[in-house]
């Protein structure tokens, strides 16, 4: 899909670092193996001496690989330094050959590299040849000759790819490797890196806090690439050489390239708690705040369409300072998944998704942006083929980052909803994404044949769209996969944290109780219990004088007030719309509010609550107002009224019960702790917890 020569200038992906950062993070807060921090490679090494072989790598199954592609300097100048692997080695028995073992998985040209050996990885080459991996070569013994016997000692070896930064595509050179070596021997180079896995990730978080504008302006952005006389590259300009992926678009400041170097720091500042290192983990922190602030002052921004007003993230600021915001749900969800926005901006961005609109030709606005692929929000909300060059041309919903989607994009929004709006609202969303699972086709799509070439494409659309694309359950993007695990974190409110695991569950208003079975977790299966315990409480002292709100009083303390929705004729069965505000009297008599949901898609009857995140004080007074209603044409929607005509209402005090139940724990025991609040005493793994309050799970070992 992209033209000759084009792909050295769409690949600058500076958040690769940040996400790899995660990646180990996650792995270790999600299974309590801290001696992954530990690992580090061994490259297969022997000699022709008299004594065991090989002397380095003697575990080698896997495969550590020369960089021989991605590595081109976008002037196309020759590069300065080139990527190599290394390995120091002890011999105890005199030698004249050394020998490696390499492989290669290009299938169309042979590889070809340079071996040498010397005393020392910064010592001058004493031996050194060129070698030729034919083209889809089993791995192959590539040995090197010396012209004399060398004696016992420490020795080091390296190979180069010839077509290191020279070119973008090549077949690609591996040494055969132990990735998690124990053994007695210098840890194995790559470039001038050599360490462990924790070494790695601080190279790695400062080479991002070093080289991509974060110590100028604790953001991480792309530098104005015009010195180095590459047009037009990264500028974000309408004629910037960018393609249809999502992390291909942007200029200079760029919205979702930016937030991983945020996540990061938190991903550094967890690992440190857990090594116990407080000083880094302060730095770490320190650092995330700088960043957070950064990236909202430069990122957010209030728009008005169709003549409605919303706030959210501007997806990109070009060479020119020109802000370019095509509604881009992802790069909001993504950055309040992240903890980048504050609740009240998360809130800001879900009320953008639920009440706002979309254009596919930038003059027409259509509501309901969920209507689109009903599982997802499409990637941009406005037409943006006038902006992305190369394959962003493509109409509206026929590509991904001009209206399609992904299930990534689901899943942040499951969180993002439970974490700083409502478990209520998240479950009403969460009954869509079910809804569009349970489609004839399971969301494995299928096949069109109008793309050049007859490849074909896959296709999610109604039976009267030629093309389309949502990308489902597809071969080649197993990172949908998160939208599964999204509904364990959104309902339990899991978190990862230097400590253990955070955990805040809650229970949908349609449910009592509900049970997660077999959660993996710190190296053992978990099953979660969770219970809802509504006890009503009278209203006392109704007033109503307006036709949407409410004032009241309470005979005891509560954190939930429910309306009852009344759907005439319910036929749509959807975008039936009414939003809550609990508010509280002042001392100088004007409303705080304490509270806020909403809901999309109300059935009739349907009991609707707002619930705020601590007990409410009967001694105070209350109003609830009804904000917005909205009902599909043809339909009304209303509150249901007593024969007073006042809403009909409904006071509760709700606690969440947790019981956790533990499998097949190999070593070591739970304990689950208090995090906030002063609720009833924790007995093993069995809490209840009031309103906003959240638990600590942890695992100590023996």
């Amino acid at each position: 899909n992209v033209p000759p020569e084009n792909a050295p200038y769409d690949m600058r992906f500076l958040h690769l670092n940040a996400t790899w950062i995660l990646a180990l993070a996650t792995y270790v807060q999600a299974t309590g193996d801290l001696s992954i921090l530990d690992s580090k490679h061994a490259y297969w090494v022997g000699t022709d001496g008299e004594e065991p072989q090989p002397l380095v790598g003697k575990k080698a199954e896997g495969r550590a690989y020369l960089l021989p592609a991605g590595d081109v300097r976008l002037d196309k100048k020759a590069p300065e330094k080139v990527h190599t692997l290394g390995q120091s080695f002890k011999a105890e028995k005199s030698f004249k050959r050394v020998e490696v073992r390499l492989g290669t998985e290009g299938t169309k040209e042979d590889a070809s590299g340079r071996i040498w050996f010397s005393k020392s990885p910064d010592g001058d080459p004493i031996a050194e040849r060129d070698f030729t991996l034919p083209k889809g070569s089993p791995i192959q013994t590539v040995s090197l000759e010396l012209e004399e016997t060398f004696e016992p000692g420490m020795y080091f070896v390296g190979i180069q790819d010839h077509d290191s930064g020279k070119r973008y595509f090549g077949p690609g050179i591996y040494w055969v490797a132990d990735l998690d070596s124990k053994e007695d021997a210098p840890p194995a180079m790559s470039g001038p890196f050599q360490g462990d896995l924790h070494d790695r990730m601080k190279l790695l978080f400062d080479y991002l806090y070093e080289h991509t504008g974060v110590k100028r302006e604790n953001l991480s952005h792309y530098q104005d690439d015009r010195e180095y006389n590459v047009p037009q590259q990264k500028s974000g300009r309408v004629d910037s050489m960018q393609n249809s992926f999502w992390e291909c678009l942007g200029g200079v400041y760029d919205a979702f390239a930016a937030l991983w170097y945020n996540a990061a720091c938190t991903a550094m500042a967890d690992i440190a708690t857990r090594l116990g290192d407080t000083e880094d983990a302060k730095r770490y922190q320190d650092l995330r705040v700088l960043a957070d602030d950064a990236y909202n002052q430069k990122f957010w921004t209030t728009v008005e369409e169709n003549e409605k007003t919303f706030s959210r993230y501007t997806g990109a600021i070009d060479w020119d300072g020109k802000s370019w915001d095509f509604g881009f749900t992802y790069y909001n969800l993504e950055a309040a998944d992240r903890g980048i926005a504050s609740p009240t901006q998360a809130r800001d961005i879900l009320w953008w998704l639920d009440r706002g609109q979309w254009t596919r030709d930038n003059q027409t606005w259509n509501d309901h942006i969920y209507s689109i692929w009903d599982i997802a929000a499409p990637f941009n909300t406005i037409n943006n083929e006038t902006w992305i060059g190369i394959t962003g041309t493509l109409p509206y919903m026929h590509v991904l980052t001009n209206g399609g989607t992904r299930m990534d994009i689901a899943a942040r929004d499951l969180t993002v909803r439970a974490k700083y709006l409502s478990i209520d609202n998240m479950h009403e969303r969460m009954k869509r994404v079910l809804g569009r699972f349970s489609s004839p086709d399971r969301l494995t799509g299928g096949r069109t044949y109008d793309d050049p070439g007859g490849r074909g494409r896959w296709h999610f659309g109604t039976p009267n769209e030629d093309r389309a694309d949502i990308e489902g359950f597809r071969e080649i993007f197993p990172q949908n996969g998160v939208l599964a695990t999204a509904i364990v974190r959104a309902y339990l409110g899991w978190e990862y944290d230097g400590e253990g695991l955070k955990l805040r569950p809650r229970v949908p208003s349609d449910f009592s109780e509900y049970t997660f079975e077999d959660i993996g977790y710190s190296g053992a299966l978990l099953d979660f219990h969770v219970r809802a315990e509504r006890q009503p409480v009278e209203v006392k002292k109704r007033s109503q004088k307006s036709s949407k709100r409410l004032m009241f009083s309470a005979a005891d303390s509560f954190n939930r007030v429910g309306l009852q929705c009344r759907v005439q004729p319910f036929e749509n069965r959807r975008n039936s719309e009414i939003s809550l505000s609990l508010q509280k009297m002042k001392e100088d008599g004007d409303w705080e509010e304490v509270a806020v949901n909403w809901y999309n898609h109300v059935s009739d009857q349907q009991w609707v609550w707002v619930t705020a995140d601590e007990d409410l004080d009967p001694s105070d007074e209350y109003r609830i107002e009804v904000s917005h209603l909205s009902a599909p044409e043809g339909e009304d929607i209303s509150i249901v009224e007593r024969e007073d005509g006042q809403f009909e209402c409904q006071l509760e005090s709700e606690t969440t019960h947790l019981q956790i139940e533990a499998d097949l724990v190999p070593e070591g025991k739970f304990s689950l702790e208090r995090v906030s609040g002063n609720g009833d005493s924790i007995e093993g793994l069995t809490a209840t917890m009031g309103p906003g309050e959240s638990l600590l799970l942890r695992k100590t070992n023996p």
